[in-house]
């Protein structure tokens, strides 16, 4: 796709939007480098990578355990909420 002064006039027409001559100039500067990026990634090939230490990248299996001394458990969990043990927040939001 190329774009020039004509094509970025359709884009404005459809918009309903105005530039200045300069905004103009750095909007297609702006324009025709996206597409650049584009047309390189759309280039590139994607294969398949193969996985070297795939035993670490596997999930344990949940397994249900007997507990003796429950109380003690509870204990050592840092959050309780009634008779629940309950998650620590682990998300950042900022």
């Amino acid at each position: 796709m190329k774009f020039d002064d004509e094509l970025l006039n359709y884009l404005c027409e459809l918009a309903k939007f105005s530039l200045k001559e300069d905004e103009r100039e750095e909007i297609l500067k702006s324009l025709k480098e996206l597409v650049q990026e584009f047309s390189i990634i759309s280039n590139l090939e994607d294969e398949q990578i193969s996985i070297q230490n795939s035993k670490y990248l596997s999930l344990r299996e949940d397994l249900p355990i007997e507990c003796e001394n429950v109380d003690k458990l509870r204990s050592n969990f840092p959050l309780l909420k009634e008779e629940l043990l309950e998650a620590p927040k682990v998300l950042d939001e900022k």
